[in-house]
């Protein structure tokens, strides 16, 4: 009981806040996770790679600490930008591993 109670309060979404608030740092980065359904291997060699694999995007608040992860379908500009601009003050220093897409 008491252990679920604090998964639970590790995972509250204490409503829109705003990373990198008064010029803040905000990081961004994306992962592959585990297999996406959509997209069935069907050789070996297929199985190598990301392509199959879930994309999660995470940004995190240097100064506040909080981190948010979110399944996105694609790592398009037009997939990723919308995302950043509501979850980022525009105002925040963003730093990324210098990827295309951001």
């Amino acid at each position: 009981w008491f252990m679920s109670h604090r998964i639970r309060e590790a995972m509250r979404d204490d409503g829109v806040v705003m990373f990198g608030e008064n010029g803040g740092t905000v990081e961004v980065d994306e992962t592959f996770i585990g297999n996406d359904n959509k997209k069935r291997r069907k050789t070996k060699a297929q199985a190598r790679g990301y392509h199959h694999k879930n994309k999660v995007l995470s940004l995190v608040d240097r100064d506040s600490g909080k981190s948010r992860s979110m399944v996105v379908d694609n790592l398009k500009v037009s997939t990723l930008l919308p995302i950043l601009q509501a979850n980022i003050e525009r105002d925040a220093r963003v730093l990324t591993d210098e990827a295309s897409q951001y």
